[in-house]
């Protein structure tokens, strides 16, 4: 299971993030959270990232019809 961002996963799939999000709202997509953060004295930064598995992403792709992209648009972020 390898995990990409969000923004990564819609712009592979020329779609926006909010379809991606839809997926997951519907129940056809998981997606997962890191969490990442630094702290200095009493101010704490936590950012968060909201992931997808990339396998799941092209299994959804293909059976909703989305699957617009060639392999080297793809092989692009590796």
């Amino acid at each position: 299971m390898a995990l990409i961002p969000l923004e990564l996963a819609a712009e592979r799939l020329g779609i926006n993030e909010e379809t991606i999000k839809d997926w997951a709202q519907r129940g056809l997509l998981s997606i997962y959270l890191r969490f990442s953060g630094a702290s200095k004295g009493v101010l704490s930064l936590v950012v968060v990232q909201q992931l997808v598995d990339e396998d799941e992403l092209v299994e959804v792709a293909e059976s909703l019809g989305w699957l617009q992209l060639s392999a080297e648009r793809w092989d692009e972020g590796e």
